[in-house]
């Protein structure tokens, strides 16, 4: 089944590459992807259990040739590089950074002809989103070799949570490729059992249950999002399901939501933060008290409101990457758009890779900003409207400026105009007493098509 798995990632560059060539070509270009993933993985095998100060000069050392190597072929870095002064490496990688602009997605889609390396075109590459806006992707080149890796460092993050590759699998999919519109697929080649989430219907439930009996998988992998959907079904049918683990990703994973899957499936959830394009890698292990960074691939910063690394325990700041392997398209200091809490702990599990995430706070347009400039996560927030009685539909808290929120309170059993002042001056508290918050009574929190949120910043900081 390994084999299967290992054909099914060198088929993925192959058709995105368009590379046909003739057979002999095919099978020198399969077997050096097979290898490939083979010696990666047993690599990071072994260096997840190295110290962190091997890791942190792994680090260094791949961050300096990647410093050289995008100061001579990409011409954003070529023409800035003479603007900064570089150390000898004596120092962390973090301190290597720090002068570097932080670069967002959309510099990405204006300016993305700048980033691309000279070396495109002369080596084995594919195109991949960078985008998770499934309405609006758009797509940059990866090395193969480093599409690969990827590949290798999620395969690993499955056997850390007990999952041998070829095992029978359930996989929540968005949609099910060469299916759409269908509720299951089986392949038998990587014997992955695929439901739709997008059919995840109570209609559709009982034959999920069914379904999901027959293979007597010992893992489930899926969205957080369509998990719960599935676990409150389970639980309140008290459906006896079992499963020796469930992995999430894709979006964000909150306690309440952990709790749920595991009581439903009666196992523990390895969560694993990860972006499509290769920029970023965390994933939790046993103890689930944090993500350990993929180290091996990239250095992660949390960056406060005004541009300083966060370094104290609990404090929430911008998740910022560096991905230290891609030579077509190097990313020095990527903004996810994503908030983590910092850690910086060991971890009783005795792995190397740091746990610099405690957990993911939120995303761009839900963290606030606090009068003294801090990031505030949407959960504090959220708990002063649900105290007061109000439910995540019935009301909308957005950022509008620097100092200057409004709150939206939907008019029902719930609203009553003589706990206004209390709701405001415990959002105050959080805030800020400088935050000029207005309230205003509504029949219907409005959207523009797309699902509404209940805390939304609107506010873009210069």
């Amino acid at each position: 089944m390994i084999v299967d798995e290992i054909k099914s990632i060198h088929n993925f560059v192959r058709s995105r590459n368009g590379a046909n060539g003739n057979p002999a070509r095919k099978i020198v270009f399969a077997v050096k992807n097979i290898r490939h993933f083979q010696n990666a993985l047993r690599f990071l095998r072994e260096s997840q259990w190295r110290s962190i100060e091997w890791h942190e000069n792994y680090q260094r050392e791949k961050l300096q040739k990647l410093i050289k190597f995008s100061s001579e072929k990409v011409p954003f870095y070529r023409d800035l590089m003479g603007k900064y002064r570089i150390d000898n490496g004596k120092s962390r990688p973090v301190e290597y950074l720090k002068d570097f602009p932080i670069i967002k997605e959309a510099d990405l889609r204006s300016h993305s002809n700048l980033f691309i390396s000279d070396r495109v075109g002369n080596d084995d590459y594919i195109y991949m989103a960078l985008s998770r806006k499934y309405s609006d992707k758009f797509y940059l080149p990866v090395d193969a070799e480093t599409f690969i890796g990827d590949k290798a460092l999620i395969a690993r993050h499955y056997e850390n949570a007990g999952y041998r590759i070829g095992s029978p699998v359930l996989c929540f999919v968005n949609e099910i490729d060469g299916c759409r519109g269908k509720e299951f697929r089986f392949d038998r080649a990587r014997n992955r059992y695929y439901f739709s989430s997008s059919n995840l219907k109570r209609k559709n439930l009982p034959d999920y249950c069914r379904k999901i009996k027959e293979p007597n998988a010992g893992f489930i992998f899926g969205y957080p999002g369509s998990l719960e959907t599935f676990a409150d079904y389970v639980l309140e049918w008290e459906i006896g399901l079992r499963f020796q683990g469930v992995i999430t990703s894709g979006e964000i994973l909150t306690d309440i939501v952990r709790t749920k899957i595991e009581s439903a499936f009666h196992a523990k959830v390895y969560d694993l933060y990860h972006y499509s394009f290769p920029i970023l890698g965390m994933g939790q292990c046993h103890y689930c008290e944090g993500y350990h960074l993929f180290s091996e691939y990239c250095i992660l910063e949390l960056v406060d409101f005004n541009g300083n690394q966060v370094k104290e325990k609990g404090e929430v700041g911008r998740l910022v990457a560096t991905n230290i392997s891609n030579r077509a398209l190097p990313l020095i200091r990527f903004d996810t758009g994503d908030f983590g809490v910092y850690d910086g702990s060991g971890c009783d599990c005795g792995r190397g890779l740091p746990k610099i995430v405690r957990k993911i706070a939120g995303s761009h347009r839900e963290m606030l900003i606090t009068a003294d400039g801090s990031y505030l996560p949407p959960g504090p927030l959220r708990a002063v409207l649900s105290q007061a009685g109000f439910s995540t539909t019935g009301y909308q808290l957005v950022q509008e400026k620097r100092h200057k929120f409004k709150l939206k309170l939907i008019r029902g059993p719930e609203y009553r105009p003589d706990s206004l002042e209390r709701i405001k001056g415990d959002l105050q508290e959080r805030l800020g007493e400088s935050s000029d918050i207005s309230i205003e009574s509504v029949n219907l929190i409005s959207g523009d098509g797309r699902k509404t949120r209940s805390i939304m910043r609107e506010y873009e900081p210069e």
